[in-house]
């Protein structure tokens, strides 16, 4: 900045220096210009990991799926990119501004889970479908001793759709278990 200002004063006092101070000037600005331009996206991703990390949204290791669809697990939280391991063991490297203007779900911090499945049966069953649904509602209370039941959630087991050779049911039901580990998969077995 004081460079700057004693090159403008002289400037201005049209001082001789032996070469055109305005070439010099014109040169430097054409120079910060261009660093600028091209170090623009680096420093948006250093602006986009900063805000990242000091954000509360995720760590390393939370399990986490974006709005683009990507899922898996935060292996390294960087300044200019974030490594993902997916399902697959493949590690996927995003850049931060990627990130940054993407939802993020983070999967390890969901404390309850949901399981909805589609169920079809044929139309001579329609009699015992009534009873069928009741039934599937009592195991699973018995069975799932994390199930919620109070109200608070979903608790159904309900015909949904009339198709063409069969009819649609649904049964949806809410648990106090986080939506990932071998707890989860296992009570999805029940």
């Amino acid at each position: 900045l004081f460079a700057c200002l004693n090159l403008f004063v002289l400037d201005a006092l049209s001082v001789e220096m032996g070469f055109a101070l305005t070439s010099v000037i014109a040169v430097g600005s054409t120079a910060t210009l261009i660093f600028s331009l091209a170090s623009k996206d680096v420093a948006a991703k250093v602006m986009n990991g900063l805000e990242l990390a000091l954000s509360d949204k995720m760590y390393e290791g939370d399990n986490v799926k974006f709005g683009d669809g990507t899922s898996g697990t935060i292996l390294n939280f960087g300044w200019l990119e974030t490594q993902i391991r997916c399902s697959n063991e493949l590690i996927v490297s995003i850049p931060n501004t990627q990130l940054a203007s993407q939802r993020i779900y983070n999967v390890s911090r969901i404390k309850k889970c949901q399981v909805t499945q589609t169920l079809r049966f044929h139309y001579e069953d329609v009699d015992k479908l009534p009873k069928v649904l009741e039934d599937i509602k009592i195991e699973v209370r018995s069975s799932c001793p994390s199930v919620i039941t109070d109200g608070t959630r979903a608790f159904r087991a309900h015909w949904r759709d009339f198709r063409d050779d069969y009819l649609e049911v649904v049964v949806d039901f809410h648990f106090n278990i986080k939506p990932t580990g071998d707890m989860y998969w296992e009570n999805r077995q029940r």
